[in-house]
């Protein structure tokens, strides 16, 4: 226990360890400077007889990255000592931790970047890559948000970070493109490296666009440029490679839902301006070229949905206001849809639904009940998949929209809303007369319709 700070753990032994990692970073940084490679160092230390043990690394292997990216989630998490309140041990964690990511860059572009797509070590790369991001976006480095007196302290020990971070960002983003890197079509849109294996990394690690965009969101320029210089690749690979942007968007929109719901992000409408101009002075698309049209439209519907999130944090929490915040959950669903994600809108509507049934507030909880009822069809031919928002078992179209149809109805009836009831009723007793005929299903609807 900490004498200091009441009901606060800290575990002495991993304390020790973290202490001793940052005096060896502290070391590192010394002797080669925020460039040190490790594969330089091993080389140098070869015929040192202290490093001649099998307790000593004799190179470097993925298996070391791997380990080195659980180690920088567990110091940056800072489940071991109170983090929230010690920030200055949080910032000098997140310093070390970032030299020694740095030090694994020239093995990561030396060794991974010389093979084609399909061969590259994608899961390799997306584990250092997440490495540097913890970093990145760590709550410590949003500096703007802290005190004077803590925010000078902080950088003081971290220094910057955040550039630090940027040009590792870039180097490993553009080594990515490796042999196969297109240089006509780069120098066309202005890209530094372009390539199909940064694609690859993005599907198959598609929470990364939320880890960039986060980034871009800070209030520093290398951070910001470094980030949409990434998007504007990523966004051109994604044309090239389907002819259209709408899966770049089906993976963007659902990733920053995700950062609204986490809580990861707080935007304002400052912040999106500022971001949409440092996105327009990196984007380069001549306007005669086929893609300039589908890429404005994509700028605009990304900023549209950015919009929407900066209306709802402008929202008070009082109970009074919760139509005006039903109402940009309503726009938010639009976008989910949109981007092909139901699961997502499925979720947020069903949270709806639960909050207003806390209220008691059965009208609008029914409302919710029918909008997810309206994404099915009459088909009872089908087999849809069970689902956990709402929890639903296995079961057709026909049987899923019936169901939500009777709980809808029944929560109007509950809110004194009877010719809502009536007409959800009225429209499950067509479905049974003219798609799948039920004579229980009738005798019920007409049951329910004689107790309204």
């Amino acid at each position: 226990m900490d004498s200091l700070i009441g009901a606060e753990v800290v575990v002495e032994v991993l304390l020790e360890v973290a202490t001793i990692i940052c005096e060896i970073a502290k070391i590192v940084e010394m002797e080669y400077g925020m460039e040190a490679s490790f594969k330089e160092i091993l080389l140098e230390s070869q015929r040192d007889i202290e490093f001649q043990t099998e307790f000593c690394s004799k190179q470097i292997s993925s298996s070391n990255v791997s380990t080195l990216y659980h180690t920088v989630k567990l110091l940056s998490r800072g489940d071991f000592f109170p983090s929230k309140k010690w920030i200055c041990v949080s910032a000098m964690y997140n310093r070390s931790s970032l030299t020694l990511l740095s030090m694994y860059k020239d093995y990561m572009i030396k060794e991974n970047t010389s093979l084609a797509s399909e061969k590259a070590d994608v899961k390799l790369w997306s584990t250092y890559m997440k490495g540097i991001f913890t970093i990145a976006n760590h709550k410590v480095s949003f500096l703007i948000k802290l005190g004077v007196i803590p925010r000078k302290a902080v950088y003081r020990i971290s220094g910057n970070l955040k550039s630090q971070a940027a040009h590792l960002l870039s180097d490993g983003w553009n080594a990515l493109a490796g042999p196969e890197n297109d240089e006509s079509y780069a120098e066309k849109f202005g890209i530094k490296k372009f390539g199909p294996t940064q694609l690859r990394l993005l599907e198959e690690n598609p929470s990364l666009i939320q880890e960039i965009f986060i980034f871009a969101l800070h209030k520093h320029l290398d951070s910001q440029r470094s980030s949409c210089e990434m998007l504007w690749s990523a966004i051109m690979n994604y044309w090239k490679t389907y002819g259209n942007l709408q899966p770049f968007l089906d993976a963007t929109i659902p990733e920053l839902y995700n950062a609204y719901q986490s809580g990861r992000v707080y935007i304002t409408d400052y912040e999106i301006r500022r971001l949409r101009l440092c996105m327009l002075y990196a984007f380069h698309a001549p306007s005669n070229d086929e893609s300039y049209i589908p890429i404005v439209t994509m700028i605009e519907e990304t900023f549209g949905f950015l919009k929407t999130v900066s209306n709802a944090f402008k929202i008070s929490d009082e109970e009074e206001f919760d139509d005006d915040r039903t109402a940009v959950h309503m726009e938010m669903f639009g976008y989910l849809l949109d981007a092909n994600r139901p699961e997502l809108f499925h979720k947020m509507v069903y949270d709806l639904f639960l909050h207003f049934i806390k209220k008691k507030d059965h009208v609008q909880a029914a409302l919710c009940l029918e909008l997810l009822a309206n994404t099915y069809k009459w088909n009872p031919n089908d087999s849809l998949p069970p689902i956990p928002y709402p929890p639903l078992p296995e079961q057709s179209s026909f049987e899923r929209k019936e169901y939500l149809y009777k709980e809808s109805a029944r929560n109007f009836a509950k809110g004194l809303k009877l010719e809502k009831a009536l007409s959800i009723y009225k429209d499950l007793i067509a479905a049974y007369d003219h798609i799948n005929y039920d004579i229980n299903g009738l005798a019920y609807d007409n049951g329910e319709i004689s107790n309204l």
